[in-house]
């Protein structure tokens, strides 16, 4: 930062003006206060930055005015006048200079400050030409010493935004107040380089003895966008992971098993034509019917729509569906048990879509894996709860820690999903039980 320092031509005037004064002091009778004019190269020292130069200026006035003392030729005047003269004189050097050294210490300590201030600062008059500057600016921008003083604050703007900020800048004119610059805009400022950097600047406008200035910080927040940037990719990255599972979860639990139940059938029939060819026919249009309905499942998926029996309101209706998607030939018994037709009261379109899908898992895995008998789902409300559980007497399993395989992780996944508990007991050769239990609320938003 550069201020206005003591120039060469006052090093030079400020010595021949002490000179000067002490001829005409030397010239003039005692009595007269031709010591006041060393107020002059006083005051003049006192554009110095440095105190010491205003001190030994202050001290060499002192004694010039006490040797003018005893050059001066004599007067009239009593001689306690003059040595009070004389003495006022020196008294009042003193007090210029410490008022001259006492702000100049301060305006050191306010300059010091701006200085040590880390984000780059720029102080510009009322018609945007920049006045102060500090190291931080000028180590952010590239420049050094004085290149910045005197030039508009245009400079430090991509040619393509100058233009807009010169009418903005004439609407702050009009309306000057404490605000940050662009807001909800991308700011960037220009190096010497020519290269470009986001910045985020605030406003401050200040009114001064010379008129309104405006006080501008600049902080370089390169690094604060890359943080921002890295944080968007990994939730991109982490949406896309979400949406993948969530397409994973709905091909298990929905065609693929849809593809699975027909695999049963036509192995039904399979089974039929070795004993009796003409039983088989029904068997089969019943599996091309479920092609069909697989294929407009397919259809559903694509246009990120849940199967018919997903999408309805009434959990006895898809749960039936479900189980005679199921019955196949010699397979197991299949049933369904509900003890109040307004148990489903209360609970959501998607509430009950998961549900369904936890379901038609629990059925699938009863009649592909555990060689069962018998399956049966029980939907029951006990006060502001429904259970649902779903029961086979097969082969059963050991939970390993890991799990045991996704339709299990993608039962949990879907009954955290609405707030639901859920319990799956298992053990060999004594079936298994998964019990649901879902709390009604008072709000729910059908979708």
């Amino acid at each position: 930062m550069k201020f206005s320092k003591i120039n060469q031509r006052d090093h030079l005037s400020i010595p021949l003006l002490m000179l000067i004064i002490l001829i005409l002091d030397w010239q003039t009778p005692l009595g007269y206060a031709v010591w006041s004019c060393y107020l002059i190269p006083l005051l003049l020292a006192g554009r110095s930055s440095s105190p010491r130069i205003v001190r030994f200026v202050a001290a060499v006035c002192s004694i010039l005015i006490m040797l003018g003392y005893f050059l001066s030729p004599p007067s009239i005047v009593p001689i306690a006048m003059v040595l009070f003269n004389r003495a006022l004189g020196i008294a009042l050097i003193g007090a210029t200079m410490k008022l001259l050294t006492g702000s100049r210490q301060e305006d050191q300590r306010l300059r010091a400050t701006f200085e040590a201030i880390p984000s780059g600062l720029l102080v510009a008059d009322g018609v945007g030409n920049i006045i102060l500057v500090n190291a931080g600016l000028e180590g952010m921008f590239g420049y050094a010493g004085d290149e910045l003083i005197g030039q508009p604050v245009e400079r430090l703007i991509p040619e393509r935004y100058r233009g807009a900020h010169l009418s903005q800048r004439a609407g702050f004119s009009h309306s000057p107040s404490a605000r940050p610059m662009g807001s909800g805009r991308d700011l960037y400022g220009l190096r010497k380089d020519g290269s470009e950097f986001p910045v985020e600047i605030g406003l401050n406008p200040m009114k001064t003895n010379t008129g309104m200035t405006i006080l501008c910080s600049i902080i370089d927040i390169t690094e604060r966008k890359r943080v921002e940037e890295r944080l968007l990719r990994q939730e991109v990255l982490h949406r896309v992971f979400e949406e993948r599972e969530a397409v994973a979860r709905n091909l298990h639990d929905g065609i693929l098993q849809s593809l699975d139940a027909i695999r049963l059938g036509l192995e039904h029939c399979r089974r039929l034509l070795s004993t009796a060819p003409q039983p088989v026919l029904p068997e089969m249009d019943a599996r091309i019917e479920d092609v069909g309905l697989v294929i407009a499942e397919v259809r559903d998926f694509m246009t990120g729509q849940d199967p018919p029996w997903a999408r309805t309101l009434d959990l006895r209706a898809g749960a039936e569906e479900i189980l005679q998607m199921h019955r196949v030939g010699e397979g197991p018994i299949l049933a369904l048990h509900m003890a109040e037709p307004d148990c489903m009261a209360g609970f959501s379109r998607d509430e009950i879509k998961h549900v369904l899908y936890i379901v038609r898992e629990a059925v699938s895995n009863a009649v592909r894996h555990a060689s069962a008998e018998s399956c049966s789902v029980t939907i029951t409300s006990i006060e502001d709860r429904l259970h649902v559980t779903i029961e086979d007497d097969g082969a059963g399993f050991v939970r390993s820690a890991e799990g045991n395989g996704r339709g299990f992780g993608n039962m949990e996944a879907r009954a955290r999903q609405i707030g639901a508990a859920i319990d799956i007991a298992s053990a060999p050769g004594r079936g298994t039980r998964i019990t649901i239990e879902l709390a009604r609320r008072d709000i729910h938003v059908t979708t």
